[in-house]
C-alpha cells in the first residue's frame, strides 16, 4: 500500500513537470520536482517507521528489518 501511494504521488509530480513547456523546465521547476520527490521519500520512511513501532508494541518482538521501498 505504501509503495502504491508513493508511486502515485511521484507520478503526479513528474507529470506536472513534464506538462511544463520545455522553456519553463528551469532550475526552479527542477527544484520543485526534487522537493516533491524528497517529500515522498520522507513520508515513506515515516510511515514505515510508524508501522515498525506498531508491530513491536503489539507483538513484542520486531519483525526482521527491511528497508522501505522508495
Amino acid at each position: 500500500m505504501l509503495a502504491a501511494q508513493a508511486r502515485k504521488s511521484l507520478r503526479r509530480a513528474v507529470n506536472r513537470y513534464r506538462l511544463l513547456p520545455v522553456a519553463e523546465r528551469d532550475a526552479e521547476a527542477r527544484a520543485q520536482l526534487l522537493a516533491a520527490i524528497e517529500e515522498v521519500g520522507t513520508e515513506q520512511v515515516s510511515q514505515w517507521a510508524e508501522g515498525q513501532r506498531e508491530q513491536t508494541s503489539v507483538g513484542g518482538t520486531p519483525p526482521p528489518t527491511r528497508t522501505p521501498p522508495v
